[in-house]
């Protein structure tokens, strides 16, 4: 570490040359025209790596909390800069749902299961989806049943706690033929 009134003791030659290609690559020249910070910077060696990560964290600290930046409003340092822009922050997620993403099959029967709160639910798609891969989306109680094949939505429904078997809402039995128009 270097005081205000006198430069660091001289190093070797190679850490002079890892201070000043840090320099550069900070965007400070490291050539004789600069001004008397840079320059003690510039001129500080170390002979060690701890010593150099010494004089590195004592320039990253003059050059972000103290020295005036030409290129900010007003001259202010880079911290100054920093801590005056607004920062985002995380949002109130409580009222979030908890989103999952499950894969699966239906039965040969075209039915799914759902538990909820411990306890297992069926849930019918249809005889036309049996045996067909799907995704299941469930935020909460409600679910999507998407065919994971062509992505089409087979059923959406909230699934009711309170009964065991969620029906598709529609009579039983095999449904009758739409007639094909040309």
């Amino acid at each position: 570490m270097y005081s205000s009134d006198e430069p660091p003791q001289l190093g070797t030659a190679s850490s002079s040359r890892i201070f000043f290609s840090l320099a550069i690559f900070c965007g400070i020249s490291p050539w004789p025209s600069f001004t008397t910070l840079d320059a003690r910077a510039a001129a500080a060696r170390a002979a060690t790596l701890t010593d150099l990560q010494s004089l590195l964290d004592a320039f990253t600290v003059i050059y972000n909390t103290r020295r005036p930046h030409k290129s900010l409003p007003h001259q202010a340092t880079p911290a100054t800069a920093y801590t005056a822009r607004p920062k985002a922050l995380p949002g109130d997620r409580t009222a979030d749902a908890r989103w999952r993403v499950r894969t699966g099959r239906t039965d040969p029967a075209g039915k799914l299961t759902r538990r909820v709160n411990g306890k297992l639910h069926d849930i019918g798609t249809g005889t036309d989806t049996a045996r067909v891969p799907v995704l299941m989306l469930v935020p909460d109680l409600n679910v999507a049943i998407i065919n994971a094949a062509t992505g089409e939505l087979i059923r959406e429904l909230t699934v009711d706690p309170g009964r065991d078997y969620q029906p598709l809402g529609r009579p039983p039995g095999p449904q009758p033929k739409q007639p094909r128009t040309r």
